[in-house]
């Protein structure tokens, strides 16, 4: 059995959709909170490109103007 960092969603994805492994990893989960946002408090703005928290605030995926636009995706074709 894996231990828990295998069991990110990230991670299970990987195993399953690229390495065609079955997983036996416990899912790691984190407890309830009340003092941070959940994700589904996140509304995304597809003209902006951007998510906005229930405070207002803009998640932006790049921060700076880049002279060649970016894509997200990494060399390793990570997002």
């Amino acid at each position: 059995m894996g231990d828990t960092a295998y069991g990110t969603a990230e991670m299970l994805a990987w195993m399953v959709d690229e390495q065609q492994i079955e997983p036996h990893a416990p899912v790691w989960e984190q407890p309830e909170r009340e003092d941070v946002f959940k994700r589904s408090d996140f509304v995304f703005d597809e003209a902006s490109d951007v998510f906005r928290c229930p405070g207002g605030k803009e998640l932006r995926r790049f921060w700076r103007e880049y002279k060649t636009p970016r894509t997200g995706i990494t060399k390793a074709g990570d997002m």
